[in-house]
């Protein structure tokens, strides 16, 4: 385990699958992070990579071969090598393998740098194509919120007023069907009832940051780059205990997608020799 402090925060990171375990004020009084109760949801803020979401029949074609992939790709279950380490940051690295190209044939690079600066932790994604053919990916980030309180104490505050799409996801993939989602405000309230059919998904906000907040005080705000290209919102069902909140590019498969990888929703196609890179801050207060 990976232990990053300052006179703010204090920072644990699991190198399986760079997965952050604990986020506590410096003061260790009050934990920020969900923390896995199996009963519920056993992870805690997993990284998501090939693929975000669920495939159909959990298989992908790719110039006519098939290939089996797990929900959210398999970063998360793999061993990051630490490449650089302070107090306050850490680097890591998630290379192709003979293991990985069995499921995902490609050379990649996958580098996760986690800095914190006083009560904030920023997240740098960084994915490289080293081969001389295009590399098609989706990356996420999916991290869980403690509510120490109990959902219904808490709200999210967007940064604008939303007038967009939700989606859906049944049964692991992306639903056709859509409703109008508007905030009261920049408001959305937060109870159980809005996840019993799954994460809330757009693909259309204007915000670039949320706000959770615990009886109109703010408890964690999020803010995201504009390489994420979708948003989810999520907890488990009948859950009281922690939301996700999930900056994406990437999505589930949509019922019935039966194209190639390379033109699934969301899929980026980097170029030979090129990086994209992604970011997102969460600031603790």
């Amino acid at each position: 385990m990976i232990t990053l402090r300052n006179n703010f925060l204090q920072l644990r990171v699991n190198p399986l699958g760079a997965e952050w375990q604990s986020i506590k004020s410096a003061n260790h009084d009050i934990e920020f992070l969900w923390q896995g109760n199996p009963a519920y949801w056993s992870r805690r803020a997993p990284v998501l990579f090939p693929i975000v979401g669920e495939l159909l029949n959990s298989s992908y074609r790719l110039n006519e071969m098939s290939y089996t992939m797990e929900r959210h790709g398999f970063a998360r279950t793999l061993l990051f090598e630490t490449i650089a380490f302070s107090d306050d940051v850490v680097e890591m690295e998630l290379c192709a393998s003979e293991e990985t190209r069995k499921i995902y044939p490609f050379h990649f690079s996958l580098k996760i740098r986690y800095e914190i600066i006083e009560n904030s932790i920023v997240a740098t994604m960084a994915v490289f194509n080293p081969d001389a053919v295009t590399l098609p990916f989706s990356l996420g980030a999916h991290p869980a919120f403690l509510l120490q309180e109990g959902m219904k104490n808490y709200s999210i505050e967007f940064e604008q007023q939303e007038v967009t799409k939700r989606y859906f996801v049944s049964n692991g993939l992306l639903s056709p069907d859509s409703v109008l989602f508007e905030t009261k405000g920049n408001e959305l309230i937060l109870n159980t009832d809005l996840f019993d059919e799954d994460a809330i998904i757009f693909k259309s906000l204007k915000s670039k940051s949320m706000v959770i907040k615990n009886k109109s005080k703010p408890f964690v705000k999020m803010e995201w780059d504009n390489s994420f290209t979708h948003f989810g919102i999520w907890s488990k069902r009948n859950c009281n205990h922690f939301v996700c909140l999930e900056p994406w590019a990437g999505v589930a498969d949509s019922q019935g997608f039966n194209g190639d990888f390379t033109v699934k929703e969301g899929i980026i196609n980097l170029p030979p020799l090129h990086t994209k890179k992604f970011q997102f801050t969460c600031t603790f207060y």
